[in-house]
């Protein structure tokens, strides 16, 4: 296997039958389980998505909205609070859109601001966040290189509310081990720090030492992905496991295009750990399409794969912040 190569397995999740059963009731359509292995090489970033759900804790459908506060049909409702949990939309205006959850009743959850375009009787499901511990481990499973500081361990940078935040892995020197921040190593350890929904990871691994193994397990989430980005720079997850290219990926049709990158929206993809950025060049000589953001003037990119299981980069700089994944497919 290359140190490059990211495997996607069709394997059964390595769950008790029982337990897909009752998981699998709580799907609105039909979902595929399985585990994706990511191999992160030392020396070397990556961007890691995260395509995948562990389980769905309940869904059903919006009784009332759009508000802060949301309706739901069911009544069975648990705190949702305690560890992360976010509500995704999956019919309507709204399609695609997953934000947090900040509290819940019996029969509503409350987000942070107003979904648009959700209405009554709109479908939805509720998941539990992605956090350092679901993904690398409580106590680092995964194998990264830890230490007693960020200078020489892997960094990890994952968004939080928006903001990109870096962490490391304390195994070593004074304090309480575990998951640090890099910009404040002596506070407590933050094992369950939220990623962002629909957003990814962005891994910087140090020289030295052994390639990685990330398994990912869970449900695939079909449909269009709606994930919410601010100005600047945001770690956006590829939900989808079948390959798509630029050009069918209609990804222009919800960012801002331009005749040059310096006035437009960058999409930066990895590949062998080197990040590339693109922009879609909407006028001005040449033709449009998709475009390198380093040559401008040069060859059409529109063939260029997003390759399943590498998040994106994407850099909003210019417009209104949008950004939506269409479901690929391929010929």
């Amino acid at each position: 296997m290359s140190k490059k190569t990211i495997l996607l397995l069709g394997a059964a999740l390595a769950f008790p039958a029982a337990a897909m059963a009752q998981a699998g009731s709580k799907l609105p359509v039909s979902r595929t389980a399985g585990i994706q292995r990511l191999v992160l090489p030392p020396a070397q970033l990556s961007l890691v998505s995260l395509p995948m759900v562990e389980r769905v804790v309940d869904s059903g459908t919006v009784t009332a909205g759009p508000t802060t506060t949301i309706g739901v049909s069911t009544t069975t409702l648990s705190d949702l609070t305690s560890l992360p949990h976010s509500i995704q939309i999956l019919s309507g205006a709204a399609l695609g859109t997953r934000v947090r959850i900040t509290g819940s009743t019996a029969s509503s959850v409350t987000v942070g601001a107003a979904i648009a375009g959700l209405a009554e009787g709109d479908q939805y499901m509720i998941v539990p966040d992605d956090t350092l511990a679901s993904v690398f481990g409580p106590t680092n499973a995964v194998g990264l290189r830890g230490g007693s500081g960020a200078a020489l361990a892997d960094e990890i940078y994952i968004q939080i509310n928006g903001t990109l935040t870096g962490f490391f892995y304390k195994n070593a020197g004074l304090g309480t081990n575990g998951w640090k921040r890099i910009a404040t190593p002596g506070a407590p350890p933050e094992p369950n720090a939220p990623i962002d929904p629909l957003t990814g990871v962005y891994v910087i691994r140090k020289a030295g030492g052994n390639p990685v193994n990330l398994d990912l397990t869970g449900y695939t989430v079909n449909g269009r992905q709606k994930p919410k980005v601010v100005a600047g720079f945001n770690i956006l997850s590829n939900p989808f496991t079948l390959p798509t290219t630029l050009g069918k990926s209609n990804l222009k049709d919800f960012i801002t295009g331009g005749a040059g990158a310096g006035t437009s929206d960058l999409v930066y993809l990895e590949e062998g750990g080197v990040l590339t950025g693109y922009f879609y060049k909407d006028r001005g000589l040449g033709g449009t399409g998709w475009r390198r953001a380093d040559n401008a003037g040069g060859a059409n990119q529109d063939s260029v794969v997003l390759t399943p299981g590498k998040a994106i980069l994407f850099r909003e700089q210019a417009g209104t912040a949008s950004f939506t994944l269409q479901e690929p497919f391929t010929d």
